[in-house]
């Protein structure tokens, strides 16, 4: 009885065998003929050539502007255009108290200064030398203080400086908060 078992065991792995043969040889015989029909037929690429497109955006000349752009504000809006006037060549002199000087860094050689304005919500403005702002031409930028001139008269605007948070006693115990 077992030997009757494991005879049929093995004529089953023998078939099994046969089987895996017969499917290697028609894979063998189908790769042969896909290879001969590509052989012999020579495949033509033709080039396509792909329109010109001329971009002529007079908006932006270089990347500069959109890079000076503040991109993460939630009231950011397009520039609207400002209308010359006959009031506009005299700048109101309480206007640079609205701006407040919040950093100065150094880009590509070049000092900048960075603005916040005090009225108007996440408003900034980053500028460099022989810039203006609210009418004052800031002549020099310095690690600490920017120096302006309007119309003869020189101002210097300090750098706010953020005072470090004071440090809780020794014996001072969160847990025992009241």
């Amino acid at each position: 009885m077992i030997y009757n078992y494991i005879r049929l065991e093995l004529s089953f792995c023998v078939v099994l065998i046969l089987l895996l043969i017969f499917e290697y040889g028609v894979e063998l015989w189908m790769d042969n003929a896909i290879y001969a029909s590509n052989h012999n037929q020579t495949m033509v690429y033709q080039p396509l050539l792909l329109p010109n497109l001329i971009v002529d955006n007079p908006v932006f000349k270089d990347d500069s502007e959109i890079h000076d752009r503040p991109l993460f504000n939630e009231d950011r809006k397009p520039q609207k255009l400002v209308s010359t006037s006959a009031d506009a060549s005299a700048p109101d002199m309480g206007a640079l108290d609205n701006w407040m000087l919040i950093g100065v860094f150094n880009k590509d050689q070049t000092m900048s200064a960075l603005f916040r304005n005090r009225t108007e919500n996440k408003k900034y403005l980053k500028i460099s030398e022989n810039q203006t702002i609210a009418g004052w031409l800031i002549k020099e930028i310095k690690p600490t203080h920017v120096l302006l001139e309007l119309s003869g008269q020189e101002r210097i605007l300090e750098l706010i400086t953020i005072k470090p948070k004071a440090k809780p006693s020794v014996d001072y115990d969160p847990a025992l908060k009241r």
